[in-house]
């Protein structure tokens, strides 16, 4: 078992409620192995203990725009043994434009339920704004009708929830404070209606986008005493 994207520190492992012991951030990630017993379903907790966030020196930020789609996500699944793609980019989830109910936009990530996309930021950017919806081509002239709920998670804390939106809810406007943040995870599932079925569950981040870059601060580049920021 591998847990990533932990902050730095000590971290106690719970299974089913019984201590397995303390473990270090470092070695979550590489792996701890856990025995129990097959097709068995059992719940693990980590709790941290002791954390040492990274130093968040102060930060200045440019003007600058970028989208998640241009970026490298550090991870993305959907759900468990489905085939790839997990998301897409610049289009609807079913590769056509993507088309809300307020109009078609450019840019953006096409979502199927249930989906999962980690991106490591490193206190890199100040905002995240986007529009999350409903894809207009999600509807099926079969099967269910499509709803979908839309979680963004900052540095493991859920900073937005959209709550259950079936087809026909408006988009909502995401605007977070990304500024220091670390990790962002961004989260579809549908609403678990129609008895589990998620085939048209499905939804666009649409203008998904981090706003104001940070500057490097470089100490020492001028006269004594003084820091610099630069692109």
């Amino acid at each position: 078992m591998q847990v990533r994207f932990l902050e730095p520190g000590r971290h106690q492992l719970e299974l089913d409620g019984r201590a397995l012991g303390v473990r270090t951030a470092a070695e979550l990630e590489r792996g701890a192995e856990i025995g129990v017993e097959r097709n068995s379903t059992r719940r693990l907790r980590v709790i941290p203990i002791s954390t040492e966030p990274p130093a968040s020196p102060e930060r200045r930020y440019d003007s600058s725009v970028t989208f998640l789609s241009d970026l490298a996500e550090a991870a993305a699944q959907r759900g468990v043994g489905l085939p790839e793609p997990a998301f897409q980019k610049d289009r609807s989830f079913r590769g056509s434009a993507i088309t809300l109910s307020d109009g078609v936009h450019r840019k953006g990530l096409g979502l199927a339920a249930n989906t999962v996309v980690v991106y490591k930021l490193d206190g890199n950017y100040r905002r995240l704004a986007g529009i999350f919806g409903v894809d207009r081509d999600a509807a099926a002239p079969v099967g269910p009708k499509p709803s979908v709920c839309f979680t963004v998670f900052v540095d493991g804390r859920a900073r937005f929830a959209s709550g259950p939106m079936p087809e026909d809810t408006q988009p909502k406007t995401v605007d977070i404070d990304a500024g220091k943040a670390q990790v962002l995870v961004l989260r579809m599932s549908g609403d678990w209606e129609d008895n589990g079925n998620l085939a048209n569950d499905m939804g666009s981040f649409a203008e998904a986008r981090l706003i104001g870059k940070a500057l490097q601060l470089q100490r020492g580049a001028g006269t004594a005493g003084t820091s610099r920021w630069f692109l």
